[in-house]
């Protein structure tokens, strides 16, 4: 949930500035919202190796979704 709401910040940040006024912002909103997802990635792969496999082995779990 921390990481959701990182992102959600960086996004925000993203869409209330006006475009192209202050470009440091912008690259440094970019940066929290991509500091914020990428932890979700890798712990949505994890959930799903662990939650879907069933005595499977994980890559064939991770391939069937």
């Amino acid at each position: 949930m921390f990481w959701s709401a990182i992102a959600t910040l960086g996004y925000v940040l993203l869409m209330a500035l006006p475009s192209g006024k202050v470009p440091g912002v912008h690259y440094f909103a970019l940066f929290i919202a991509t500091a914020g997802a990428a932890p979700m990635i890798a712990t949505t792969i994890a959930w799903v190796g662990n939650t879907w496999s069933n005595g499977k082995p994980s890559c064939m779990t991770l391939k069937r979704h």
